[in-house]
């Protein structure tokens, strides 16, 4: 549905950022979250996304949730995304 990849620190080699969005499907669940082609996803609820392993943790984790916020920068910009899940 999307294909992501890792964004390092400049500062911190081999730290992870987030995961910058490279392509979303039309129709996806991310398109419906309006997650866009080059944002970088941060966060999942104040949870940093520091690692893929991370990044699965916190994705498998949403079935638990009735809420979800993500941090996302966005054309430089941080953005908070909050999410109602059904």
């Amino acid at each position: 549905q999307a294909h992501a990849v890792p964004v390092m620190s400049p500062t911190q080699p081999g730290k992870v950022e987030g995961f910058r969005i490279a392509s979303v499907q039309d129709g996806s669940l991310f398109t419906k979250l309006g997650i866009k082609a080059n944002d970088v996803i941060k966060a999942v609820d104040g949870d940093p996304i520091d690692s893929a392993a991370k990044a699965m943790e916190l994705y498998n984790g949403l079935n638990n949730k009735n809420t979800l916020t993500l941090q996302v920068e966005r054309g430089g910009k941080n953005v908070n995304l909050t999410f109602n899940i059904r």
